[in-house]
């Protein structure tokens, strides 16, 4: 077979195909790790930002020591706040049988 140095419209690259359970896994592993490195960056940063907003606060004649203690007593919270997920399903909407609905639930 001859290759060609370009992609031409009419003969592309076949996009690489995963299943959605592989896909869901992966994005879940992804979500996991993102969180580990966020809560280590929260924990490594804590006390300056304590001091940081305590320093605001006390600008502001608000309560700083009950500021300070309700800050080292809360965790850090494990959440993403969006997860975007594209699926290439070939269906055609216009056609019946074709359409596709349904939701999934994630764990949290």
């Amino acid at each position: 077979t001859q290759s060609r140095g370009y992609i031409t419209r009419a003969h592309p690259k076949p996009l690489p195909t995963i299943p959605i359970d592989e896909a869901l896994q992966q994005l879940l592993e992804t979500i996991k790790a993102n969180n580990e490195k966020r809560k280590q960056r929260w924990e490594n940063n804590l006390e300056k930002r304590i001091e940081q907003r305590a320093a605001y606060l006390a600008s502001r004649d608000k309560n700083v020591d009950e500021f300070r203690k309700e800050a080292k007593e809360k965790p850090y919270r494990e959440m993403d706040e969006t997860i975007s997920l594209a699926l290439a399903l070939n269906l055609d909407p216009r056609k019946p049988g074709q359409s596709l609905r349904g939701s999934i639930a994630l764990p949290h």
